[in-house]
């Protein structure tokens, strides 16, 4: 029940750009849940004159998540950085932090980062990918996009193989409090196959909020090799 004029629309939104979720209005290219955002993405009710925000929150320069303010470019769950991100509480002295994670180097997931390809949840990784509706090489998206005939995310169910939030998947993966016969699941899931997300763990390839399948995945709102979205796209 969306209308998109450009590419998607999620559980009856609009979007004159390209994608958004849960009756959101973006002139942009994303936003989530009844936000709106003159620049890129905002989630949850956020305005941002920059980039992107989540949650209620504010950035003057690129993200921020759940009331944060950031000076510098990212932050999580009510953290500061004057240097790049932080998440849930964490400081970044390098790149990336996710879920209490401090990392000096590279990657952090919840908001990790592979080798120069991705972040998640607010983060930027040397050039490349951000957040929340980010393309990885082309390949990858976040919460809402499908790989090829691989997964999918909120409320989807993918040819035998996952689906998200409150889906059953036969297949492999599960998001958000959902039984999978097959492989994986999410929030609190592992896969010994292919994806987790939220608070997943994954003994083979890929972890959380913007992982790699087969180097393929997607997140949040994004589509990739024009197979499948999420919450009814």
């Amino acid at each position: 029940s969306q209308e998109t004029c450009g590419r998607r629309a999620l559980l009856g939104q609009e979007t004159c750009g390209r994608s958004v979720l849960l009756g959101q209005e973006t002139c942009g290219q994303n936003v989530l849940l009844g936000q709106e955002t003159c620049g890129r993405n905002v989630l949850l009710g956020q305005e941002t004159c920059g980039r992107s925000v989540l949650l209620g929150q504010e950035t003057c320069g690129q993200n921020v998540l759940l009331g944060q303010e950031t000076c510098g470019r990212n932050v999580l769950l009510g953290q500061e950085t004057c240097g790049r991100s932080a998440l849930l509480g964490q400081e970044t002295c390098g790149q990336n932090v996710l879920l209490d994670q401090e990392t000096c180097g590279r990657s952090a997931l919840l908001d990790q980062e592979t080798y120069g390809l991705s972040v998640l949840l607010g983060q930027e990784t040397c050039g490349r990918s951000a957040l929340l509706d980010q393309k990885i090489y082309q390949w990858s998206v976040l919460m809402d996009q499908e790989t090829c005939g691989r997964s999918a995310l909120l409320g989807q169910e993918t040819c035998g193989q996952s689906a998200l939030l409150d889906q059953e998947t036969c297949g492999r993966s599960v998001l958000l409090g959902q039984e999978t016969c097959g492989r994986s699941a999410l929030l609190d899931q592992e896969t010994y196959g292919l994806s987790v997300l939220l608070g997943q763990e994954t003994c083979g390839r890929s972890a959380l909020l913007d992982q790699k399948i087969y180097q393929s995945s997607v997140l949040l709102d994004q589509e990739t090799c024009g197979r499948s979205a999420l919450l009814g796209q």
